[in-house]
């Protein structure tokens, strides 16, 4: 038995190296030598078919045979523990993602800052942006000025189109709580739905109204009607007070007529 240079085994260490080479294991090692030689032939000479890498698959331990077809229940059971064992990691991943809620460290310069300097991202744990705003600002800034070509092409794309007009239209409708059709019919009218001002005629632009307690679009107004109501807390009972008030301070009872209704005066002539 051959060994280090200048060691021997002892007679006894000898005896039980012997004794573990048992008939089995000795056939069990000729084996593997047998299918590791079969294996380099067929590397060397370059032409392995799809039976021989068969075979050589199947003759690796711990490899499955390739032809062997696992059941529905089978497939079903790996499937539910790959998906035990993604879900445990991702709520370790978020148990062990510790974050101020008040303060944030920027990805870029490093700078601790209030949560309020972060840009809100739905992607992140945290729901904010790795970014502060001023870098995010100075990488977009920089990004522009790199594609001059393609800002002004898609700038001109905006303007050429009512993007821009829709864009605002769907998040003031969205704001109010109510719907973009529901907003441009509002808006379409072009008429005050109080005085019966129109829209062509005055030099300020009219406002769609809404409900600011149960969030629905109501009407067109002017501004001084939609500042009216907006003075006045959007209460009936302090409209009210306001014409009894009126109502009590006039000077004459011919002073006091009756209020013509909106088609009434839309049909007066100017």
């Amino acid at each position: 038995m051959s060994g280090i240079k200048g060691f021997k085994h002892s007679d006894e260490t000898r005896a039980k190296l012997r004794a573990s080479f048992t008939p089995e294991r000795r056939a069990a090692i000729s084996e593997m030598a047998k299918k590791r030689t079969e294996h380099l032939a067929l590397m060397n000479q370059r032409k392995i078919t799809p039976e021989s890498r068969a075979k050589i698959s199947a003759s690796h331990k711990g490899q499955k045979h390739p032809n062997r077809k696992y059941s529905e229940a089978g497939l079903a059971s790996i499937r539910s523990a790959v998906a035990r064992r993604s879900a445990k990691k991702h709520q370790e991943h978020v148990q062990c993602f510790i974050f101020n809620v008040e303060s944030k460290q920027c990805t870029i310069c490093y700078s601790i800052l209030p949560i309020t300097r972060f840009y809100n991202n739905k992607r992140m744990l945290d729901k904010h942006s790795p970014w502060c705003k001023p870098c995010t600002k100075t990488i977009a800034k920089n990004w522009a000025d790199r594609n001059r070509d393609k800002t002004k092409s898609y700038e001109e794309k905006r303007q050429a189109s009512d993007y821009e007009v829709i864009r605002h239209a769907k998040q003031r409708a969205k704001k109010m709580g109510g719907t973009l059709d529901e907003y441009l019919d509002a808006r379409e009218k072009g008429i005050c739905e109080i005085c019966g001002a129109l829209q062509s005629e005055s030099v300020r632009t009219f406002h769609v109204d809404h409900c600011h307690t149960h969030k629905y679009i109501r009407g067109l107004l002017c501004y001084h009607c939609n500042n009216g109501l907006g003075l006045f807390k959007d209460d009936p009972v302090n409209l009210i007070a306001a014409i009894e008030y009126l109502d009590r301070y006039a000077l004459t009872s011919e002073l006091v007529v009756e209020t013509p209704s909106l088609d009434q005066r839309n049909h007066e002539p100017h």
